[in-house]
């Protein structure tokens, strides 16, 4: 003899459905609530010429998640991306300043070049 208990799920009234809905959909409400705002608020916010240059500012963003999206699929799960842009945020500002230093006269790239030297020789 086979016994079938049926048992519904906490929280899972008729009336509990359209509040589920509304979680599951939170963040494009959310979406929709802010683009609506700013329409109103600023008068060119739906332009094409200003959802040009938000989705060239995304663009970066957007190429990071896709490789960071493969890199999970992949199986090889690296979380290290966010130390990786900061790091290459600092070495190019730290080459856009010493650029300037140089114009100034006072080191050039080359002191990087062997500054960076020493440190690999003492590492080694």
């Amino acid at each position: 003899m086979t016994m079938v208990i049926k048992s519904e799920a906490p929280g899972a009234s008729i009336g509990e459905a359209p509040l589920l809905l509304l979680l599951k959909l939170r963040t494009f409400i959310a979406l929709f609530a802010v683009a609506i705002f700013f329409s109103f608020a600023a008068h060119n916010f739906l332009s094409i010429e200003n959802l040009l240059i938000m989705s060239r500012h995304v663009a970066l963003n957007a190429f990071l998640a896709i490789g960071m999206t493969f890199v999970i699929v992949a199986g090889g799960i690296d979380l290290s991306v966010g130390s990786i842009v900061g790091l290459t945020g600092m070495v190019a500002g730290g080459l856009m300043a010493g650029r300037q230093l140089a114009e100034r006269g006072q080191f050039g790239p080359a002191d990087v070049g062997r500054a960076r030297a020493a440190r690999m020789k003492g590492a080694a």
